[in-house]
């Protein structure tokens, strides 16, 4: 792929992240909850197999993907508005679009390090947009994206550890201890992400009300009002005036 020199489109106006943000943050909340109890019932699951039990009680079969499911495709689709927001506060020379932002999660072998790429580029772009090549990055993105990779290679280790130990355990107790080590490894993932998130956000708000006040961001008339906590700024159609 060579997509990685994308540059900014045509300006299409700073789009409102606080509901967007919100939504995903309660999501990856919720999935937390639901995966600590997964955590719990695989945990009973796995001593009773180890034991000699044969039943293995996953109510939350459906309950924990559907939850991810949702999260996933709202955090792909706050990624992509991140990225969009960063360029519309002026940050240029991006490596990265919106679009190859999220597409690059889905493109063999890249996604072992471009996500990441990615993630950091917006979160400097946010920090300064006018001066993000100076920014530095965050150890958040560092452990986020430790995280996913131990939670990419947590069931394989598990799988070739109980292989190559020459043991023969009843197969249910291995798939058992497969998902216990990745979801145990989805925890701190999410949370990480959650922390990222917000702060990614905050950086852009601050950014967008500082522009507002200098008046790099003109609000169209008719346009709404945009809040975050108890302060609000204008917003709705909104544009950049050429940089002074």
């Amino acid at each position: 792929m060579s997509n990685d020199s994308a540059t900014p489109g045509p300006q299409k106006g700073f789009r409102d992240p606080v509901g967007l943000t919100r939504w995903v943050r309660g999501l990856l909340c919720a999935y937390v909850a639901l995966n600590l109890v997964w955590i719990w019932m695989h945990a009973r699951a796995y001593q009773e197999l180890v034991g000699g039990g044969t039943v293995l009680p996953l109510p939350l079969r459906v309950g924990l993907p559907f939850v991810g499911l949702i999260g996933l495709i709202l955090i792909f689709v706050w990624v992509y508005r991140a990225h969009h927001n960063a360029e519309q506060l002026g940050a240029t020379g991006l490596k990265f679009s919106p679009g190859w932002s999220v597409g690059c999660y889905f493109v063999p072998v890249v996604w072992f390090w471009k996500p990441y790429q990615a993630m950091k580029e917006v979160w400097q772009a946010s920090a300064s947009p006018s001066g993000w090549t100076r920014q530095p990055g965050s150890v958040l993105l560092k452990c986020w994206w430790m995280c996913w990779l131990l939670a990419f290679f947590a069931e394989q280790a598990v799988s070739l550890a109980v292989g190559t130990s020459g043991v023969m355990p009843d197969p249910g107790a291995v798939e058992v201890g497969a998902d216990l080590a990745t979801n145990a490894v989805e925890v701190p993932l999410t949370l990480l992400l959650l922390v990222i998130i917000g702060r990614v956000n905050r950086m852009q708000m601050e950014q967008y009300r500082k522009q507002v006040a200098a008046g790099r961001i003109r609000v169209r008339e008719g346009g709404g009002t945009m809040r975050s906590g108890s302060r609000a700024a204008p917003t709705a159609d909104l544009t950049l005036s050429p940089p002074r």
